[in-house]
């Protein structure tokens, strides 16, 4: 019998706990010494610090590489906050943030970060309403003990962190505490902590990783399938080693074409693509709503007249390369390019163009950037516009060779079955950064590894959803919400009752209101409109897959 309701009262609040459900000495539990002695079996793991905090009132603890104002956050449960310093190899420190809350839903939240960062004190955060990414905060609010890990990764350097100083080599040891050690690590901490405190070990246990942590998620499964019962991969960085130099490849064909093209183009472009895939300019639909290939021909937009130009011949050429993706000198595809219909040139994406006092100048996905700079190129002070497209070409199959271990992409979850996990991965269709193929060609993968679609769905099932944007859910269209997925995940884990819909949403960009719904299906099925009533309500949507 669990000590909480599922509620849904916000994006990402959905469970409510029950005030009479704190464990009657948890507090008293909460000392050096009860805590030091839970980690003794954890070779490496040392106890820095343990408190309590009963106001509710937290500072936000941004790391170096993250310069942004400490704000407070207010509104908190009564918890425990631990950190534990863990030994790793190279001589490196893995610093653990473990929050226990005193009234406990009897889970364990464990946490990925962003990027190529695992997570830790940048994870104590209150993001708008808006940004599906679940935090410290929200654990401890929807009743969960949390952690987080920086995996030793102190570096002030968002993205090369692994460069050492002007050496041209990377810390291998510390990428891979990344790539998978520390959140191992982190999840029996986290877990060891848990039962201190409350005296009993989490009955379930659960991981939300989104982007780059989304990366960690599958890892989790791939990798330690015992770790958690439930696993949630949100818009996730599968294959590491091709995702990056594909996200230079919009920047890299419009400074080879010496033709940086205004939003407004790129816009013209974008709408056209929209209504070849079935979408509509009308606020809510504006969006592509098909899997299907979108059949648009940007050479037919020549001569059309945009606020920022009248559309050349050779924007439709830079439009045609960037959707396609880049290419190996065979021809064969590297990675996706950008969808038809996805707009990324706003404040993030990849086809950005900057003013500079030269003019306009294409303005690379800054970890694409550091990424090929630092990780590939290996060097500190490493200038892009010197790339031709040879030289990009080279460093593209220079990452693929020597980083294509960090990828996680490995189609065989047989282990993670047996043990009875649960994966939930999800994709927004409208994503900017990370195209959503990516996550539709792994799941092929695991389909034809596991036998099948009938198989494979009783232990993991892709949701995508079309207009959604990277971790939001106030995009173009609407997205799956954490309150949603989560409640979705775990009652598939505790009940048996596997997500057979999620009702997306669209909300305002200050996470009012919502502004639309829709049903989003497993893969392969989408929501089809049924011909009449409201095409901005979930109700008047029904499956169909793309065989229909």
């Amino acid at each position: 019998m669990s000590n909480f309701e599922y509620t849904g009262l916000a994006p990402r609040r959905w469970i409510t706990m029950d005030g009479d459900a704190s464990t009657s000495d948890a507090q008293d539990r909460a000392t050096s010494e009860i805590i030091s002695g839970a980690l003794n079996h954890i070779d490496g793991a040392r106890l820095l610090s343990v408190s309590l905090n009963i106001d509710g009132i937290v500072a936000t603890e941004p790391p170096p590489w993250l310069p942004i104002p400490v704000s407070t956050i207010n509104g908190l449960p009564s918890f425990v906050d631990v950190s534990v310093q863990m030994k790793t190899p190279g001589g490196h420190y893995a610093h653990v943030r473990v929050w226990v809350p005193l009234i406990w839903n009897e889970r364990f939240l464990g946490l990925g970060g962003g990027g190529n960062r695992p997570g830790g004190n940048s994870m104590i955060m209150d993001p708008p309403q808006t940004a599906q990414i679940l935090s410290l905060p929200d654990a401890i609010r929807n009743g969960f003990s949390s952690a987080s890990t920086d995996g030793g990764i102190t570096d002030p350097r968002m993205i090369d962190w692994p460069l050492i100083g002007d050496t041209g080599t990377l810390d291998m040891e510390l990428i891979q505490n990344w790539v998978h050690r520390s959140t191992h690590d982190m999840t029996v901490i986290g877990k060891a902590v848990t039962e201190a405190i409350h005296d009993k070990p989490p009955l379930f246990s659960y991981f939300f990783g989104g982007s780059g942590g989304g990366r960690q998620a599958l890892m989790e499964a791939q990798r330690y399938p015992d770790d958690y019962q439930g696993i949630w991969s949100q818009d996730p960085v599968i294959s590491y080693s091709k995702l990056y130099p594909a996200e230079f490849w919009p920047a890299m064909v419009m400074h080879a074409a010496e033709n940086p093209m205004p939003p407004a183009k790129f816009e013209a472009f974008r709408e056209a693509a929209v209504i070849a895939g079935g979408g509509s300019l009308q606020d809510g639909l504006n969006f592509v709503s098909t899997l299907d290939p979108v059949d648009v021909d940007p050479f037919d937009l020549i001569d059309t007249v945009t606020s920022e130009g009248v559309i050349t011949e050779a924007d439709a050429s830079v439009m045609q390369q960037i959707w396609e993706g880049p290419k190996a000198d065979d021809g064969s595809p590297l990675w996706f390019g950008l969808r038809p219909g996805v707009r990324s040139w706003g404040a993030i994406g990849l086809a950005v163009v900057a003013d500079t006092p030269e003019g306009p100048e294409p303005a690379p996905f800054f970890i694409a950037e550091r990424y090929l700079g630092g990780w590939i190129a290996k060097r500190d002070e490493w200038n892009w516009r010197d790339l031709t497209l040879k030289s990009y070409h080279d460093l593209f199959q220079q990452s693929i060779e020597e980083m294509a271990f960090t990828d996680t992409d490995d189609p065989n979850l047989s282990n993670f079955r047996e043990a009875g996990g649960k994966l939930l991965l999800t994709h927004a269709m409208d994503d900017e950064v990370i195209p959503h193929q990516g996550s539709v060609l792994y799941f092929e993968r695991v389909l034809h590894e596991m036998g099948g679609l009938d198989k494979t769905s009783t232990f993991a099932r892709l949701f995508l959803a079309p207009g959604a944007g990277h971790i939001s859910a106030d995009g173009e269209g609407p997205g799956l919400t954490a309150s949603a997925a989560m409640s979705g995940l775990m009652k598939w884990v505790e009940e048996g009752i596997a997500p057979t819909s999620f009702i997306a949403e669209r909300w305002d960009k200050g996470g009012v209101e919502i502004l639309s719904t829709r049903p989003i299906y497993p893969y392969p099925a989408v929501a089809q409109y049924l011909g009449s009533g409201d095409p901005l309500q979930a109700v008047n949507y029904e499956p169909s897959t793309l065989q229909d």
